[in-house]
């Protein structure tokens, strides 16, 4: 499976906890999934992500995600923790996603966290073509009593159903008006080569940004370059190169910016993958004088599949749990003589753990009832490991 992800905007997605409108990667890797989309990548269950403190030299909590998934494996829920020390982490966002019957994403939710209850945010609606093509984005935001039109995005496609262009349009209180405007070329293979981004200053269009890309043989995009417009001409900004393995999943992102005499680094990505071609953690770096210094990391937690952490998930039929979902009543089933009497933890999205005991039968009834419902995490760890399963409580 193929993954091109463009590693310096997916920073500044994770750091808000917001998704941009026009991140075509962010669409993709985080679910927004179409039907008859046959290449969607399996979708994580959490994600942990680390700022390196230079001052002292070690990696601290950044942030926290948790997913939730229907039967068919469309993303319900995300739920986000900002980190304000290393193991101190509050709820900063949470999303509910709803699909229609064709299984296409209708809109997604955004609440915060006021430091009592979630409170709205903003919500995205979306609809779309004959052809299942996102036609329109509309984007709202809370007022206190009802939502108000804050943006919204109208899609064009060619003949082979590629996006060439995109209207950003803001609402002034009356009515929308136009801001700015997109627009791609693709080549025979329908890669993206040129993407043109314009702004409306109310009398015409003003060019703004424009980026180039180049692919190899087999279609991998190497290479491209960003520049901005100075009133008179494109000036270079910044360029960006592309190295992948075997299997054609994006390794490495490094980017140099212009300093207006020649190109110096500033940014580099590398991300590894299991064994089923999904990532599992990705490292950011920074150019800081003539070395790269780490920046941020993020691990990558699956329910299912082979990984290269420690965490590893027993099959079903060694951990089992259920109902799951529940009230907070549930079984605990363990099969195989090696995983009596080891320590069973349950764990909630804060990292406190709620519930500890020595598994000495293969079957245990627990009750959490008295807990807040939401997402918990059983850890049973043996000698050798670490195995985690999610629980729902409703």
């Amino acid at each position: 499976m193929k993954k091109i992800i463009l590693f310096s905007v997916f920073i500044l997605m994770i750091n808000s906890f917001i998704v941009a409108q026009s991140n075509d990667f962010a669409r993709k890797e985080f679910a927004y999934k179409s039907a008859g989309d046959s290449t969607f990548p399996t979708i994580y269950d959490s994600v942990a992500g680390y700022l390196w403190d230079l001052s002292k030299n070690k990696w601290k909590d950044m942030m926290k995600g948790f997913f939730t998934k229907d039967k068919k494996g469309f993303p319900t829920g995300e739920l986000y923790l900002e980190c304000i020390t290393t193991g101190n982490c509050i709820n900063a966002e949470n999303r509910t996603h709803t699909y229609d019957n064709k299984g296409y994403p209708t809109g997604v939710l955004f609440e915060k966290w006021n430091g009592t209850k979630w409170e709205n945010n903003k919500k995205e609606s979306y609809t779309y073509d004959n052809n299942g093509k996102t036609k329109t984005e509309l984007v709202e935001k809370w007022k206190g009593t009802n939502w108000i039109n804050e943006v919204q995005y109208l899609y064009s496609y060619d003949g082979k159903g590629n996006k060439f262009y995109s209207l950003t349009q803001k609402w002034n209180g009356a009515a929308w008006k136009d801001t700015a405007r997109a627009t791609s070329t693709f080549d025979t293979n329908n890669n993206e080569t040129n993407y043109l981004e314009e702004n409306w200053d109310g009398k015409q269009w003003i060019n703004s940004t424009q980026s180039t890309y180049n692919y190899n043989s087999k279609q991998e995009m190497t290479d491209g370059l960003y520049r901005l417009w100075n009133d008179t001409a494109w000036i270079d900004s910044q360029k960006m190169n592309f190295q992948y393995d075997g299997n054609g999943n994006q390794i490495k992102e490094t980017d140099q910016k212009w300093s207006g005499s020649g190109w110096e680094n500033s940014f580099q990505m590398n991300t590894t993958y299991n064994s089923d071609n999904n990532f599992t953690n990705m490292l950011a770096q920074l150019w800081i004088g003539s070395k790269w210094t780490d920046y941020q990391k993020w691990d990558y937690y699956y329910t299912s599949g082979s990984t290269n952490i420690s965490e590893l998930q027993l099959s079903t039929s060694q951990f089992q749990i259920f109902p799951n979902p529940s009230n907070g009543k549930f079984t605990v089933r363990i099969s195989g003589f090696g995983f009596l009497n080891s320590d069973l933890k349950i764990i909630n999205v804060l990292g406190q753990v709620v519930f500890q005991s020595e598994i000495t039968n293969p079957k245990s009834e627990i009750n959490l009832s008295e807990f807040s419902k939401g997402i918990y995490f059983l850890n049973l760890k043996t000698a050798n490991k670490n195995y985690y399963k999610k629980l729902i409580v409703e």
